[in-house]
């Protein structure tokens, strides 16, 4: 036979699957997640209990009105997003209010430093960005427990998570996410740019 006659016909050629849309975004956002690392300098840049209020109060100034946005968007049940379970606000809350704080008096952040979400992928894209930042979270608090010991007994909620449930509760994320990009190809751009656009976010906050 020639190597013609032995030739696959095009339609049956193997193309490889199509990437996953949890990869797509963690390589389109390397950058500002690096950036954003670099600017909050966690767990080193917390060496008082005045800077660990600080902290938590800039996270929470800036989760609310974040997550109250999310929560303007219908469509998360919808493609098996549980938005309830993924509220970091309620642990801040808990941890400013230990430590006396009164977080009901703080105000939110200004309305124009919120990340604009236009559309649910970019919100989708927003709620990876929360999502993926608790995945840190066990070296920043060792860290913490050791430095700050027994100031911040029963103020340490947000940075523990979710305890043991944070990996898990991770992959589960990571699997719906990767589910709707599969089902919604298309939105995959809006979805990265509602990340890239919340890591800018954040970032600007933590730093002024």
């Amino acid at each position: 036979m020639t190597g013609a006659a032995c030739a696959q016909p095009a339609n049956l050629l193997l193309s490889s699957p199509p990437e996953r849309l949890s990869a797509q975004i963690r390589e389109a956002t390397a950058d500002l997640h690096a950036e954003i690392e670099k600017k909050l300098g966690l767990p080193h840049s917390i060496k008082t209990l005045a800077q660990y209020k600080t902290c938590l109060t800039r996270f929470y100034t800036l989760y609310r009105p974040l997550e109250a946005r999310l929560a303007q968007f219908q469509e998360w049940p919808l493609f098996g997003f549980d938005l309830a379970a993924s509220r970091h606000t309620p642990r801040l809350a808990s941890d400013l209010e230990t430590l006396g704080c009164g977080p009901e008096r703080l105000p939110d952040l200004p309305t124009g430093a919120l990340p604009e979400l236009a559309t649910f992928p970019q919100a989708l894209g927003a709620l990876y960005v929360l999502e993926g930042s608790t995945l840190g979270s066990t070296v920043i608090l060792k860290f913490l427990s050791s430095s700050l010991g027994a100031q911040i007994a029963g103020a340490d909620h947000f940075f523990r998570s979710r305890g043991k449930e944070t990996y898990p509760h991770w992959n589960h994320f990571s699997q719906t996410l990767d589910s709707y990009g599969k089902n919604h190809p298309d939105s995959a751009q809006q979805v990265i740019l509602g990340a890239r656009t919340t890591f800018r976010a954040i970032g600007d906050w933590m730093e002024m």
